[in-house]
């Protein structure tokens, strides 16, 4: 039998009510008990009972009077509700003799604490008493004997018991653990695991998810690496009990009368393993596991996991997760530092860091102004491998209670999003910053440290967010001694919100904000707001400097102030730059959107508002082991270019942009020896971008077999639902949604060399990049494959998240001399525009080429080759040049003997076209070759 005790202790407000007469009564003053704290008593409402009743002009006396300044009041309600008709005359009298029928419940908005509140209501002569309205509490204390005998002092730390009064429980809500997996057996959470009873175990895909009998989770590493994975998540020995440890925090089965408690008590624990068994510590497949537990409905996922690299694919990952409304919960790191560990550093994630029982930061806890929150995570006792129980400390500790935490919001306010629950977590944690061992690190141990119970009573207020920044200045990258304004979108998460002020402020002494505060009055929840023009004066800073800014937003009327901090690299190496509807960045490395692997050091390729390019790197290769690329590689990018010249504009005419930027290939193992001359060329009025690669041999012999081409990563609409395709006779590769299409973007090579198309998708088993990698024999394979397929995605219903390859050659590039190769970059509404656009950009790109004599020099191959003298025996040698000066070119047989003197002239610089007639060869080998200051360039001949 079970036994549910309420026990009501009664509350005494200290009130003085003493008066020598009656005319002259003594002022009344409230204080709050020393026992009574926030979660005793219902926030902003009060109970005030009149010495007379309130009629309708007391009550709009109330709202008025000077004594309530500072005070609105939202409702005033009796709290005898019943119908007269219901009552007798005598009971009537009763209730009137008590004055219970002058007792009201008043809801009201203040800055003011309620001590304050409460006495300026007793400052009116007509008010009998005025109190807050307490909360009657239960206490069902968990009889887990861990937590009975104090082994579990955290649970006290964040206020979980008081909490349960609250919300009991987490009502059955799924949390997916992701990490080394779990004991599915273990007594203490065995009757928490949750059951897929749609798919049971009988080697059938019942549910048709694709995972055959995932009845009790997932493995996604199996034994070892590269095996297969399976339905049996379960660790194989205490090594790999990391999970099992994190699986109890996240929700041990509570109240019964064994082991540990957990904050959520019931919450299902969706066991998704990550790792593999032979090597128990490391999280090898931690990402697939988010996708599958957004596919699988799941809103709260745990991540107590990271590592140092940043990855675009991962960050797409969370991306997908967030849009499905998922709240990815992640350990800060214990580096005992603020270098971003990831996931916890990606943007929409909750990152946690380690406090102790004192809340003071751990000295291992990672820290930053990427970190949302902090809970206790140093010496926690909960679940271990073979039934037992265990004490460890870690971030790895302190993010599963912030995910149990979670639950517990969820299952109050099932309505709420991923984004949502986070934002009430981070809003109502407890301060501290005022610890003096915490003072050197405001503001990057998150908001405060982790009070469950302020988190369940909080969900009314709003809660306003970034959501994406546009930097104007005149040099396009924020230069020293320089002015820029920032315009800024935010949105409200949370409730409606009256009296929004938005605030952008700098960190850096050097960087000044000038009239940064700025009214935005109301928003719904929901809405999206824009802040235009925020000054910026920028002094004396280092080349590509993080400069930390904040955003502080406030509303008066619901007391709501709160600080969100992003960084801006400033003197950056990098431009932004727009053009009509596009915008996009060149780099000093050769990417283009961003400079960084990432999402920050750019603004991506923007259509009408809108960011269509995740990532769009450089390969340059000859040889399967031989691609010189800063291309995205399991979990980071080869970053083998190092800047020569810094991204800079250059003279231009009346309405173009015009910048170069130089960079090499120092920086790779095997080096091709290049010099890479980074162009991008753009007018005002056009709806296309040029970006030119001019590539310099520097090395000691010639290049064969060359090969350059762009990887493209297009996100249009929901980044997994794209499809693209091939035009070949326009030489445009493009992307767009698969349904619906209403966007379009994409790249069209301009110049004149082979055309090599190669698209790919993670989600596409067999894919190069389906595990995250994208080794330099893939790259070199997805550059010099020629047209692998015509378009990709199109065979799903709803498309995939595409990628593509689009680039030229083989060429040969000769010692001292270059090779050109030149994209535009597109978009449009409709795909009959983006190609009418790309064949504007064609003609723009000749002409442009043509005028601006960016040229090398270069013996193009004849053509007809073979001549084919019974066909016709002329055949045309094209030279280009590059300044004015004397060339000589001749035309030699197989032994070096001169068959004809083609040109010994001085010639101007740019392209020359010469016709040779072959009537007199006879069939066999011939060589052309020129001579240009002492530089030799050759072809070879056929003759039939």
């Amino acid at each position: 039998m079970k036994y549910l005790y309420q026990i009501f202790i009664p509350l005494i407000a200290i009130v003085t009510l003493a008066f020598t007469n009656s005319d002259n009564p003594v002022k009344q003053s409230f204080t709050l008990p020393e026992n009574i704290s926030y979660g005793d008593y219902l926030p902003n409402t009060i109970i005030v009972k009149y010495k007379s009743l309130p009629v309708a002009t007391l009550a709009e006396r109330q709202v008025t009077s000077k004594e309530l300044s500072g005070i609105e009041i939202i409702s005033m309600k009796p709290v005898i509700t019943q119908p007269l008709r219901t009552l007798s005359y005598a009971e009537q009298s009763k209730i009137d003799d008590n004055g219970l029928n002058r007792i009201y419940a008043i809801n009201y908005k203040s800055k003011r604490n309620i001590e304050s509140v409460i006495n300026q209501f007793l400052a009116d002569e007509n008010v009998e008493y005025a109190e807050p309205s307490y909360v009657s509490k239960t206490l069902a204390s968990p009889n887990d004997p861990f937590f009975i005998g104090g082994s579990q002092p955290y649970l006290n730390q964040v206020k979980a018991p008081q909490a349960w009064n609250i919300q009991n429980d987490a009502n059955a809500v799924v949390v997916a653990v992701i990490d080394t997996g779990s004991e599915l057996a273990h007594p203490d959470l065995a009757a928490n695991i949750f059951i897929n009873y749609n798919d049971p175990i009988n080697g059938i895909d019942d549910d048709g998810d694709g995972y055959v009998d995932n009845y009790y989770g997932w493995d996604f590493g199996g034994a070892s690496l590269n095996s297969t994975p399976d339905n049996d998540p379960n660790v194989k020995g205490a090594d790999a009990d990391h999970g099992v440890h994190v699986s109890g925090l996240v929700s041990a089965v509570t109240n019964n009368g064994i082991g540990v408690a957990s904050i959520a008590k019931n919450a299902k624990l969706m066991i998704l393993k990550a790792g593999v068994d032979d090597v128990p510590r490391s999280v090898y497949y931690g990402y697939q596991a988010i996708i599958y537990a957004a596919d699988h409905g799941v809103k709260i996922i745990n991540c107590s996991w990271g590592s140092n690299g940043r990855s675009n694919f991962e960050q797409e990952v969370i991306n997908y997760a967030v849009s499905k409304g998922c709240l990815v919960v992640a350990a800060a790191g214990n580096d005992g530092n603020e270098v971003p560990v990831y996931p916890a550093a990606y943007s929409g994630v909750l990152a946690v860091a380690n406090v102790t029982a004192e809340d003071i930061r751990n000295g291992g806890s990672s820290y930053g102004f990427h970190v949302g929150i902090s809970a206790p995570g140093t010496s926690i006792l909960n679940t271990t491998f073979s039934g037992s129980y265990g004490v460890k400390s870690g971030t790895s500790m302190a993010a599963p209670l912030v995910s149990s935490a979670a639950a517990l919001v969820a299952a109050k306010y099932p309505n709420l999003s991923g984004v949502q629950i986070g934002e009430i977590l981070k809003q109502s944690t407890d301060d501290i910053y005022s610890i003096t061992q915490n003072q050197a690190y405001l503001n990057k141990l998150g908001t405060g440290r982790l009070n469950v119970e302020k988190a369940l009573s909080i969900a009314g207020g709003p809660a306003l967010k970034k959501q994406g920044i546009l930097i104007h200045d005149e040099t396009g990258s924020l230069m020293a001694q320089s002015t820029a304004t920032f315009d800024i979108r935010v949105k409200n998460i949370l409730s409606d919100a009256n009296d929004v002020f938005v605030e952008l402020g700098s960190l850096n002494a050097n960087v000044k904000v000038v009239n940064g505060k700025r009214p935005v009055g109301f928003m719904a929840e929901g809405e999206e707001k824009e802040i235009k023009g925020l000054s910026v004066e920028i002094g004396n800073i280092g080349e590509n400097q993080d400069v930390v800014f904040y955003l502080e937003y406030t509303s008066s009327t619901q007391n709501y102030r709160y600080r969100e901090y992003f960084s801006v690299p400033m003197n950056r190496d990098y431009i932004n730059y727009s053009s009509k509807d596009l915008a996009t960045t060149i780099t000093s490395n050769g990417r283009v959107g961003y400079s960084d692997f990432g999402t920050e050091q750019g603004q991506g390729f923007n259509y009408k508002g809108s960011n269509l390019l995740y990532e769009c790197s450089l390969m340059i290769g000859n040889a399967n082991n031989r691609v010189s690329n800063n291309t995205r590689v399991d979990g980071h990018a080869d970053e083998h270019f190092v800047k020569v010249k810094r991204a800079q504009r250059k003279s231009a005419e009346s309405g173009e942009f015009l910048a170069e930027s130089v960079f090499n290939d120092s920086n790779s193992l095997f080096p091709l020896s290049v010099e890479v001359t980074h162009r991008h060329v753009s007018k005002e009025d056009q709806d296309f971008i040029l970006v030119e690669y001019e590539v310099k041999n520097t090395g000691t012999e010639d290049l064969n077999n060359v090969y350059l081409g762009l990887f493209s990563d297009w996100d249009i609409g929901e980044s997994d639902k794209n499809i693209t395709k091939l035009s070949e006779e326009n030489r445009l590769a493009y992307a767009c949604p698969a349904t619906n299409a209403q966007t379009f973007g994409g790249l069209r090579l301009v110049t004149d060399q082979k055309l090599n198309y190669y698209p790919m998708s993670y989600m596409i088993p067999g894919d190069f990049l389906e595990t995250g990698d994208f080794t330099i024999e893939e790259k070199y394979l997805s550059l010099s494959s020629g047209i692998a397929k015509r378009s990709l995605g199109d065979a799903y219903a709803n498309g995939a998240d595409i990628m593509y390859v689009l680039g030229a050659g083989p060429f040969k590039i000769q010692k001292g001399e270059s090779e050109r190769v030149a994209f535009a970059f597109l978009a449009a509404d409709k795909l009959d525009d983006l190609i009418a656009t790309s064949q504007a950009a064609q003609k723009a790109y000749d002409v442009w080429a043509e005028k601006s004599k960016i040229v090398k020099y270069a013996l193009m191959q004849n053509y007809p080759n073979p001549v084919i003298k019974s066909n016709n025996p002329k055949t045309t040698i094209n030279l280009e040049l590059p300044e004015d000066s004397m060339v000589t070119l001749k035309i030699i047989d197989l032994f070096g003997r001169e068959f004809k003197t083609v040109c010994h002239q001085k010639l101007t610089q740019g392209r020359h076209a010469f016709e040779v007639d072959m009537s007199n060869a006879l069939p066999g080998i011939y060589y052309g070759y020129a001579n240009f200051n002492g530089k030799i360039a050759g072809i070879k001949i056929a003759v039939e």
